[in-house]
């Protein structure tokens, strides 16, 4: 991920296949990276505050009450949010997580239903998330204390 120069700067990505405004590929070798060069060498402000994801679908674990996330796949979100805890040391919670905010834009039928029978799989590599928004408008929050 890259910075944005301003709000001008913004308003001139132009959209991918899947609409989503890009920068473009000539332009990002010129921009400061969010979590640091490609070479090791940390940028002088790597702090985010909130990171929006998407996902094919979410539930709550039952044990642990937090928000679970399946991703598209490729594991784009779960190597940058491991390359931001290697470039932002000192801002991580107990639990080794990165202190940034992790939220998720879902439509209704994405979260998965406590008695559906199913649930959302998940690895090693995998964050829990901090509250999933849903197009209905509701917000839905981890849980802060285990369930149990």
């Amino acid at each position: 991920m890259v910075s944005l120069k301003s709000i001008e700067d913004y308003e001139s990505l132009q959209r991918d296949k899947w609409g989503i405004p890009s920068v473009d590929a000539n332009s990002v070798n010129e921009r400061q990276r969010s979590v640091g060069e490609l070479d090791g060498n940390r940028s002088e402000d790597i702090s985010l505050d909130l990171i929006l994801m998407p996902g094919v679908a979410f539930d709550v674990d039952p044990r642990s009450g937090v928000i679970r996330r399946l991703g598209h796949g490729k594991g784009f979100y779960d190597y940058f949010l491991h390359r931001y805890a290697l470039a932002a040391p000192s801002e991580k919670a107990p639990d080794r997580r990165p202190t940034v905010l992790l939220y998720a834009l879902a439509l209704k039928e994405q979260l998965l239903s406590p008695d559906s029978g199913e649930s959302v799989p998940v690895g090693p590599h995998d964050q829990p998330i901090d509250g999933v928004f849903l197009g209905d408008g509701k917000f839905i929050e981890s849980a802060k204390e285990p369930v149990d």
